[in-house]
């Protein structure tokens, strides 16, 4: 057979973007895999054989089964691991159960020399993933979850793995000598790594070889401090840190370790073959939840994903699967691979009720600070002043008057220039201290990088920042300033999701994220072996940020609901936590689904939808479609259903029969949903499906669950959205992909029937080709740039019809 389309180009193209392992393949198979090969039962009936009922096989009997058909797939592989060494290719390792297929290594003309041997299907590269609790589990309610089943119950005997960095089992809040131990545990890749696990870490498996660098330390522990931190978040018992006591989502549940990242500086990121390694090895070791906090720009469609058929293997044999959406927000259409996977509850991040902070005090307001990476260790004060003054871009990218701003705290624009170019030029100037505010397309402060810089600095969100600025313009002498470094508790509004939070569209149109949980100002576990890593504290305790630990969060919610309601499906489960989330003040489907995960709604919960969410998809300005919905009484009593619409966007929405239904207990009734329209304004039309039981009503306000719907009529381009720019521009040559972006609608649907421009607006580069590659990543263009000297940045605009990004090459 030939090499696929999409294979062959990744082969010849992507391993440029620097977002592939050189000379690594992963070879897979035409045969089934051993959970592909298990013969799955319809699920709408029963099936009859003479007077015999047969029930469908549940996911357990199929793990079962696919188990016992792993040595059959193994067999058939060694005769073309045989073929395949006969090319030249060394064999890594390989999968049988959530998929069919060998990892090897090879040059790129023995890859397409493997893609021509009978039994081979395609032959793809090897991505790179990256790394994508006090307060949280109040914002949840999982608090009172455990008031309901009791704190020494919460998540008791639920298996969660944990796909990341590794996990510290030393850390005290990964420890439990009360946890009873359990049949055929613990279990490791290597016998050595037996010292990393305890009554509670009871798996321990490192992947580290098949990494894309040789690495100092094969080992499952933990360098970096992520998955211990994950770990915490999903399953931690009460422990004590600097900062106070804290405790994971399901404490009595058991972690299992499945290390895919290696040593800091040396593996930094994940391998698609040790993440298909890790996840069959957790659907194995028979792991109820797996958490996936990492993830891939880089989403091809739904089909050609590997990632995303091992998930969908996974969850078929009964594994709950969570995954991060990623960090790459606010922009539309910026969902992370692998938790594109329609199975998989992908999860965006929302704010905390508080936040860790620096403060900077201008005249009498307090304000929110984020500290830059060299804070002062005493406040810092003097009069205010805007560096306009001065410099009327307001960006201090450029030498300043000597003792222009002697003594004075510096009010600085953000963009264009390094953070510690600004910071010197101030500094050079004569300033004390300064205050860098973000600009309206980033709102939200981050830490910034100074690297040589000195100056004691703080950052600003963009509406605090506007508000220093006026009250500087406004006042008739110099306001004072106070910047203070020390980080205390400040109470903020929970109710709306974070700027850096991935959004959807994805490929194949679904709603995603399905959920949001707390992802910013985590108080959590980390390790404190390693200084090189990256959440190295010697306190063992840190403050982080991103969807890597709302994803956590969401699997101890899952571990909690399986505890307190074993015997339910993975759809049913999904529906759990997605249907009775609590809806955000602004509604978007594509950045929050169904909104904040509520732990308690979910527990209390007696109706489950499935599908969990309904994608209309996108088309014109009208729509004629129908989908259908099963709901499923999983109480014990019989109950009576009624459904109505709630539109949050759009002048039209789906009909579905509004006449109460009865439903049995654990019956299930299919709603039909029609969704017919015309002359329908482009944009977004969203809201949710209402299913409330009228019994229960009466006695609890708990029995509503909301099922988000989504269409989208295509609008002209609203925004380019920048997916990818090289971090390694080369000065005289021309560079292939220098920037990969899509070009999106109203909705964040990629739009394709464009033609962007690029414009080079100040620098040395040249535009060599804009190409369109969708064939290869959906719905993305990329941008060929011949560069001269790199002495000074490039600045580039590329537009589509009303819609401009400006990208700066090479990066900051």
């Amino acid at each position: 057979m030939r090499l696929d389309h999409f294979a062959l180009l990744l082969l010849c193209a992507f391993s440029a973007w620097g977002q592939f392992v050189p000379g690594r393949y992963i070879v897979e198979l035409t045969d089934p895999s051993a959970s592909a090969a298990v013969v799955v039962e319809p699920s709408a009936a029963l099936l009859r054989q003479g007077t015999r009922v047969v029930a469908p096989m549940t996911p357990s009997a199929r793990r079962d089964a696919a188990l016992r058909g792993r040595a059959a797939v193994r067999t058939r592989q060694m005769a073309i691991r045989g073929r395949v060494a006969a090319e030249g290719a060394e064999v890594l390792d390989s999968i049988d159960l959530v998929g069919n297929a060998l990892f090897v290594r090879t040059d790129e003309a023995g890859a397409a020399r493997l893609a021509q041997i009978d039994g081979v299907r395609r032959v793809v590269p090897v991505r790179l993933f990256k790394r994508n609790l006090d307060r949280a589990v109040v914002v949840h309610q999982v608090d009172k979850v455990w008031t309901r089943v009791g704190l020494d119950r919460a998540g008791e005997g639920i298996k969660i793995g944990i796909i990341d960095s590794g996990v510290d089992n030393n850390h005290p809040g990964l420890r439990d000598t009360t946890l009873p131990a359990v049949d055929g545990f613990p279990r490791v890749g290597q016998q050595s790594d037996e010292i990393f696990t305890n009554n509670k870490v009871i798996v321990a498996r490192s992947y580290v070889p098949l990494l894309s660098r040789r690495d100092s330390d094969n080992s499952a522990r933990d360098r970096v401090g992520h998955g211990t931190a994950l770990a915490m978040i999903a399953a931690g018992n009460t422990n004590t840190g600097p900062r106070g006591a804290i405790t994971g989502v399901a404490p009595k549940a058991y972690i299992g370790n499945y290390k895919i990242f290696g040593t800091p500086g040396l593996n930094d990121s994940a391998t698609d073959d040790a993440i298909l390694k890790a996840i069959e090895d957790g659907v194995a070791d028979g792991m109820d939840v797996l958490s996936m906090s990492f993830g891939s720009i880089f989403a091809p469609r739904l089909e050609e994903d590997l990632d995303v058929a091992a998930v969908e293997r996974a969850t078929s044999m009964g594994v709950i699967v969570v995954a991060a959406a990623g960090n790459e927000g606010p922009d539309l259409n910026t969902l992370s691979s692998p938790a594109t996977a329609p199975s998989a509850i992908a999860v965006g991040a929302s704010s905390n009720d508080r936040v860790f902070s620096a403060s900077a005090k201008v005249g009498a307001e307090s304000l929110v600070a984020v500290n830059s990476d060299r804070p002062a260790a005493a406040p810092v004060s003097g009069p205010m002043a805007d560096v306009e003054a001065s410099d009327s871009t307001g960006l201090a990218c450029n030498a300043l008057p000597t003792g222009s701003f002697t003594g004075k705290i510096v009010l600085i624009l953000r963009g264009v220039c390094t953070f510690d170019v600004k910071l010197n030029n101030v500094a050079r100037a004569g300033a004390r201290g300064a205050l860098v505010y973000t600009d309206e397309a980033r709102p939200d402060a981050i830490q910034m990088s100074t690297s040589t810089a000195t100056l004691p600095a703080q950052m600003l969100s963009y509406s605090d920042g506007i508000t220093v600025k006026n009250a500087i313009a406004a006042a008739g002498t110099p306001l004072t300033a106070t910047l203070t470094f020390t980080l205390t508790a400040v109470r903020i509004d929970p109710n709306r999701m974070t700027d850096f939070s991935s959004a959807g569209p994805p490929a194949g149109l679904n709603i995603k994220p399905e959920v949001a949980a707390v992802g910013a100002n985590f108080y959590t576990a980390t390790q404190s072996f390693d200084s090189r890593g990256d959440m190295f504290t010697t306190s063992g305790y840190i403050v982080v940020e991103g969807t890597s630990f709302s994803t956590p969060f969401v699997a101890g919610v899952a571990a909690l609901l399986k505890a307190s309601h074993p015997g339910l499906t993975v759809a049913q489960y999904r529906s759990l936590i997605i249907n009775n989330a609590k809806p955000l003040p602004q509604f978007h489907a594509q950045i929050s689904g169904a909104g904040l995960v509520d732990a308690l709604a979910s527990d209390r919960a007696t109706i489950a939808a499935s599908p969990a969410t309904l994608s209309f998809g996108a088309g014109g300005n009208s729509i004629g479609a129908s989908r259908k919905i099963t709901i499923t009484n999983i109480s014990g009593v019989d109950d009576t259903f009624t459904v109505t619409t709630e539109a949050k966007s759009g002048s039209a929405s789906p009909l579905i029969d509004a006449a109460p239904r009865n439903i049995p207990a654990g019956a299930s009734v299919t709603f039909d949903v029609v969704f017919r329209a015309a002359d329908l304004e482009p944009g977004t039309y969203e809201g949710y499906l209402v299913f409330e039981s009228k019994t229960a009503a009466l006695l609890t306000e708990a029995n509503r669950i909301r099922v988000p719907y989504w269409y989208a009529v295509k609008s002209d381009p609203a925004n380019v959205a920048i997916i990818y720019v090289d971090g390694a521009v080369l000065a005289f040559s021309a560079n292939a992909d220098a920037i990969i972006f899509r070009v999106t609608d109203l909705s964040g649907v990629a739009l394709l029937d464009v033609v962007p421009e690029v414009t080079v607006v100040s620098g040395t580069a040249t535009v060599v080709s804009i190409e369109q590659i969708d064939r290869d990543l959906p719905g993305a263009f990329s941008v060929n740039l011949r560069f001269g000297s790199l002495a000074q940045p490039s600045v580039v605009d590329i537009t589509a019809g009303g819609a401009t990004t400006r990208v700066t090459l090479p990066l900051p």
